[in-house]
């Protein structure tokens, strides 16, 4: 930004916000170790070294170009993957029958708050309403504004581009929040005792075979 519009004052702005992906990156750097140990085996601190030195690796080769690459290919990943987990969850892969009411089911016989039933259901804080449950959706969009997928639009080399790449990103974006469904799936299949951060990775080393569930994850 400071480059595009020659100003020093972007430049210093931008280099203090970029402060702030700190907690962005560390997420990274858990979920990354996370699937080293799911999927791999890999000691949980062994992994969080190798994601650190995979990162410094290709950040140090490519720098901001390497950066934004990958980003767009995770991104691709991402949304695959969370189309994906709506496939797998609609038609109730793992159990016996086809369907989504099977897992429901399952979450039923594990607690019946967990059950859908209770969406819609008033008084309820986290699935009080259509609005609230909605929200899961809607909080995905802003994501599309986060700085570190913003530098994604400032690389464009044409600034009439931007406004495509946000009519795009946003609702892009929302399709995120399907991986939430993923979370309900492995807890019907696993039960409670699944570590949530690795309920996903383990839902696919389950379900799929391990060069998929490997590239998937």
């Amino acid at each position: 930004m400071g480059q595009r519009y020659n100003s020093n004052f972007l430049r210093i702005a931008f280099a203090l916000v970029s402060i702030l992906l700190v907690y962005y990156i560390a997420a990274q750097i858990v979920a990354a170790a996370t699937i080293f140990e799911v999927l791999l085996g890999l000691n949980y601190q062994h992994g969080i070294l190798a994601s650190v030195a995979v990162i410094a690796l290709y950040i140090t080769m490519g720098g901001s170009h390497a950066d934004i690459m990958t980003d767009g290919i995770q991104g691709v990943m991402m949304v695959l993957i969370a189309l994906i987990i709506a496939v797998i969850f609609f038609m109730g892969v793992g159990f016996e029958g086809t369907g989504p009411s099977l897992i429901n089911d399952a979450l039923v016989k594990q607690d019946p708050s967990l059950g859908w039933d209770n969406y819609f259901k008033e008084g309820d804080i986290l699935f009080g309403s259509f609005w609230v449950i909605s929200l899961i959706f809607v909080a995905h969009i802003p994501f599309a504004m986060n700085p570190h997928i913003g530098k994604l639009a400032f690389a464009l080399k044409d600034p009439k581009q931007i406004r495509t790449f946000m009519l795009i990103a946003i609702p892009v974006g929302s399709i995120l929040g399907f991986t939430v469904l993923g979370g309900l799936h492995a807890r019907a299949l696993f039960g409670a005792d699944i570590r949530p951060d690795a309920a996903i990775p383990v839902l696919f080393t389950q379900l799929f075979p391990p060069f998929v569930a490997g590239l998937l994850g």
